[in-house]
Parts: C-alpha cells; structure tokens; sequence
C-alpha cells in the first residue's frame, strides 16, 4: 500500500471539475446542475478574513471544509501533474573500446558476464537482492551489434521464469533510430539490425488501489572483469539516464485518494474485505492530476490556543491548478509556491 505523510490532520477533496462563479449564488446553482466530483472556492475573486472549499462526492452529496481563517494559513503550494509521475532509469550497455582488437571488434575467448542486482525485491531490507545475469562467450571474434543481439538475448533468456510474474525490466537493443525491444520470446533470427548498445529500463508494476503500489524495482548493473594480457579490464561502459515512469499520475492520486479516504472515516480500509461498507472514489487512474496543498492551523481561546495543524489537499485536472491556487492565495495574501517532487 502506497503512504503518505500527514501532521495530525488532513482531508482531501478531488475536482474532476471546478464550479464556474465566485460567488455563493453562482456555486449554488453549479452544484445543482455538476456532478460528483466537482468543487468551488466561494468568495475567491477578492480578499476574505476566511474562507472554505465546498466538495461534491462521489454519493453526490455536498461536503464543506473547515471554515479557514485567511491569517491562520501558513502556506499554498501547488505542484504540477509532470512533476508527479515517478522516474524509472535507464542503463545504457556499452563496450568499452580498450578491449576490442585491431579490427574493432570483440575478442574471443574471454566470458563476457552482466550482473544485475534488484535491490529490495522481495522485502525492504538491504539484504533482499536478486541477481540475474547476462553472458556471452565468443568463440570467435565477434562484431559490437552481435555482442549486443547476444547479450540482450542471454538477459531475456534469463528472467524469462521471472518475467511470467513480475516484469523485471525492461530490455532492448539500441540503434541508430528507433529501440529494438528485447523479450524473452524474442528469437536471434529476427534481430537483423545494427545495434549500438544494450539498454536495460526500470519496468513499472503492477497496480492496485490500496494493496499494490505502482513502483519499480530499482537495480545497479555491474561487469565483471576480464583478463586480458595480465590486464583486469572492465569490458562495459554504463551510462545512466532518467524518464518518466508513466504518461499519468493518475495512479499515484489514486493512491493519495485511497489514503486520505482513511483520515477521513474509512479507517479501517478494507480490513476485514469482504464485509466492509465500500467507498466511492472519484480520481481517475488514467488521468493527470495537480495538486494543491493548504497549510494552515486552528487555534481557540483560553486553554485552546495551542495551534493544531491542519492540512487540505486539493486534486483537479492537470493544467487548472495553478488557476485554483492562484485563487486561493487572492484569498489569503499568501504567495503561491510551486513543488516539484520527482
């Protein structure tokens, strides 16, 4: 299950879609006509000593935050939806060029072995490693491409038992244009390409609301040395880049939702499954998401005037967040800060 912070408190509502109007009446009469999902900061076209968010949920039925004294807000943050979506990396295979012979090309006679180790796979601790490996034995001297055919092959090979679980990662062979794929199904006769390297990706995995987070199973990529004349070479040259691990966020949203759903009243979240009282979510695993964060506390009177920490997290279709919390901090007179998180 994915988890989140939370400091003492903190609700969430989700705007698939955002009241037209500022004003009370205007809001009224959109609600009336929206459906679940949509929500409506009254009063935010000037300023205000408070204010609130008003909600519809997924039952329809209209839900109000606290009433926020403007003063009493510490901070609006916004973070845009690109900046949620988790990062896989990509290792780049190539030959180090101190090793091929006269004729440019690899050698033969010497074990070519690729270690991959995937930290965490079966547990959190940092004893949890699997290793795989990839090898290639020239026996005679054998071209950069078909070095690479040959090992992405033998690395398919490999986690083929794996791959009917859990996708490992992702293989392929690099050229000049477009990546080959590499699949442990993949068979040598219909790689005819000139390949240039051998990239191995961070695979994203299987997700589920509440019980199955969408991660990947991060690894490092080692060779092991060859001797040549005397000489311990390290034969690969790893070179690392980042990417976005998914086109949407909407499955880390999700998530968020499913987690402050349980701040909210559902704690129990599924225990107990199947006689649990279902909850309706409104965020859209196949959607982009921004969010907008509140900051702010309550503070009563006499002995009540220790501050409680207080945070409303607002999700609405990617590109409008900015407009809402530009709203807000009208409102409020506090400066918008933009998050990146990845």
């Amino acid at each position: 299950m994915a988890t989140f912070s939370t400091n003492q408190a903190r609700q969430l509502f989700v705007g698939n879609s955002i009241a037209a109007g500022d004003t009370a009446a205007a809001i009224k009469t959109a609600f009336a006509a929206g459906g679940a999902g949509m929500i409506a900061v009254p009063f935010a076209a000037s300023a205000a000593d408070e204010f609130y968010v008003l909600a519809k949920s997924g039952l329809g039925e209209t839900l109000r935050s606290d009433l926020i004294k403007s003063a009493n807000v510490k901070s609006v943050s916004y973070a845009a939806a690109a900046s949620l979506i988790g990062k896989k990396k990509t290792h780049v295979i190539t030959l180090n060029s101190e090793i091929l012979d006269t004729n440019s090309k690899v050698p033969a006679g010497y074990d070519y072995i690729l270690r991959v180790s995937f930290d965490h796979f079966v547990g959190m601790t940092e004893n949890d490693t699997y290793y795989k490996y990839g090898q290639v034995y020239p026996t005679s001297a054998m071209t950069a491409s078909d070095f690479y055919k040959a090992l992405a092959l033998s690395l398919a090979k490999n986690i083929s038992k794996d791959a009917k679980l859990n996708k490992l990662m992702d293989i392929a062979l690099g050229t000049s244009g477009d990546d080959v794929p590499v699949t442990p199904d993949t068979k040598a006769a219909s790689l005819t390409g000139t390949y240039t390297s051998v990239k191995l990706s961070e695979a994203l995995q299987e997700w589920h609301l509440g019980t199955m987070e969408a991660e990947v199973i991060p690894f490092i990529v080692n060779d092991l040395t060859v001797r040549m004349s005397g000489v311990d070479y390290h034969w690969a040259v790893d070179t690392v880049s980042s990417s976005a691990a998914d086109t949407v966020n909407g499955k880390k949203i999700a998530d968020l939702e499913y987690f402050c759903m349980g701040e909210r009243g559902d704690i129990y979240r599924n225990v107990g499954w199947p006689n649990v009282v279902p909850t309706k979510y409104l965020v859209n695993p196949a959607s982009s998401y921004d969010v907008v964060d509140i900051q702010f506390f309550w503070a009563g009177d006499a002995e009540d005037v220790q501050k409680s920490p207080r945070t409303l997290t607002l999700v609405v279709p990617s590109g409008s967040g900015s407009t809402l919390a530009s709203k807000i901090a009208t409102i409020t007179g506090v400066a918008v800060s933009q998050r990146v998180t990845n």
